[in-house]
């Protein structure tokens, strides 16, 4: 396996703009320079406390400049992250750990007495938990593997997978994501979504490329505001949840975003109704992104086609696609080959030549390539509704309910049914100043005028809000 260093590389190519600023957030700003000492001071300090080349490390810390550092840093050593969001509890963080029989839990001290690394950096009081673990069977296979990330996928379809990610598949996958993004040292970049789930492809990326990661912070939506006001971000990097936010809100503007070059879409299904919203308000194309944590970013929708809004768009270059077990509609399972893959499953440990022997990966996602190859997802596999053999794409659903003017939030989902197999069903989340009483017999007759009888849900219930991963996806099991 390849000796490659990720940390290394960024270093390497960056040389000529060690001067660009590598992060900003709030009133800080970092050159790469400056970063690179950060990381070399504090990977000196890991070291003195044990961590060494294939530690498994576990990293519970808020999303900020200081976590693009600690990272950089373990990676810099050769050991390997595992991250822990900040909404995992005890019992999962203690879980995770166990599962990886993880060496060492890096997280945010918050003692006002303990002053621990701020002799790396004002404020970045970190706690290093050091535990007592035995080695796994699978420990020299893991090590032979040049190994960068373990990241937990979202759990939205059953029993959560660490998958294992080496330096070369990483490095892999950020050439093949920027044949789409076109990521360079004069760019922007406006950040919004979670670091844990979202930092190897992109913030690895950007920080290749020499661009200016803007974070905006804990503060939404006025962190965004603020950075929008103060930096010409040149590219978006967001979910559909944060761009719905800038369409109903006053406060955004549409000059804010005249110096944007595109705005990337992810991390969860956009909706068409807030695609056209965002496009009538701010004459600016949401590209939507398809990202999946053992391929990468494999279909980007750029350059953007207006005719094909509602696509993920063509493959990247790199990569191959295929639709296997089609249906009458040509509707199936997506599959994709190319650069970048993961290199194994944990517990139990399974390389990917073990899996798929012949490089294609079967996504577990349904959708079809059009006549001009764009992709069009329309569901998961695990999250398809077969009502007395019919097949129903919760998507579909959720895209005619929620232009419903009283909807805020929608979600669909199948329970089971003695006579039917599976009826399909929905929770609803109002706009403030509806109440269900009167809002039922509305969404009940637009359902019916704009869905075939079959797909209309049969039965609905209004929450307070829809409950959703640590990643941001809808949890469609109830």
């Amino acid at each position: 396996m390849s000796n490659l260093n990720i940390f290394t590389t960024i270093k390497e190519e960056t040389s000529q703009y060690r001067d660009n600023i590598a992060v900003k957030e709030d009133n800080t700003s970092i050159t790469y320079k400056k970063l690179f000492s950060l990381v070399d001071k504090l990977s000196n300090e890991f070291r003195i406390k044990g961590l060494t080349k294939n530690s498994i490390v576990a990293v519970q810390y808020p999303d900020s400049h200081e976590y693009i550092i600690i990272c950089l840093a373990i990676l810099s050593l050769n050991a390997i992250i595992a991250p822990a969001p900040m909404s995992m509890s005890k019992s999962e963080l203690t879980e995770l750990i166990t599962k990886l029989n993880a060496s060492y839990l890096i997280c945010q001290n918050d003692s006002k007495n303990d002053t621990s690394y701020t002799n790396v950096y004002p404020g970045m009081n970190i706690d290093i938990i050091q535990y007592a673990t035995s080695k796994p069977e699978y420990h020299d296979k893991l090590c032979s593997m040049n190994p960068a990330f373990i990241r937990f996928s979202s759990g939205t379809t059953g029993t959560s997978k660490g998958v294992l990610l080496s330096h070369q598949s990483v490095i892999e996958r950020t050439d093949a994501a920027n044949t789409g993004l076109q990521i360079t040292n004069e760019d922007i970049v406006i950040w919004l979504l979670n670091m844990s789930f979202h930092f190897v492809v992109t913030i690895l990326l950007f920080l290749r490329k020499a661009a200016t990661i803007v974070i905006c912070g804990n503060q939404f939506p006025l962190s965004l505001l603020d950075e929008l006001k103060a930096n010409k971000g040149s590219f978006i990097y967001a979910s559909p949840f944060h761009y719905k936010m800038m369409v109903d809100s006053d406060m955004f503007t549409p000059n804010l975003l005249s110096h944007t070059r595109l705005a990337i879409s992810t991390a969860m299904k956009l909706l068409m109704t807030d695609a056209e919203a965002f496009y009538e308000k701010f004459k600016l194309e949401l590209s939507e992104a398809y990202g999946i944590i053992e391929v990468g970013l494999p279909f980007i929708h750029t350059p953007f086609d207006h005719n094909k809004r509602g696509s993920v768009g063509k493959k990247l270059t790199p990569y191959e696609a295929k639709i296997v077990n089609k249906d009458t509609d040509n509707k199936g399972q997506i599959c994709i080959k190319g650069p970048g893959f993961f290199n194994a499953y944990m517990n139990p440990f399974k390389t990917f030549e073990d899996l798929f022997s012949d490089g294609w990966f079967n996504t577990g996602d349904i959708g079809y390539l059009d006549a001009d190859n764009y992709l069009f997802i329309v569901g998961r596999k695990k999250e398809l509704i077969n009502f007395a053999g019919m097949k129903i794409f919760p998507y579909a659903i959720e895209e005619v309910i929620q232009k419903c003017s009283s909807v805020k939030e929608v979600m669909i989902y199948g329970q089971d049914h003695n006579s039917f197999g599976e009826i399909p069903c929905a929770q609803i989340v109002l706009h403030d100043g509806y109440q269900k009483e009167n809002e039922l017999t509305e969404i009940k007759k637009y359902c019916y005028k704009h869905l075939s009888q079959y797909k209309v849900p049969k039965k609905f219930k209004f929450v307070n809000k829809i409950e959703k991963t640590q990643s941001g996806k809808i949890k469609r099991f109830l």
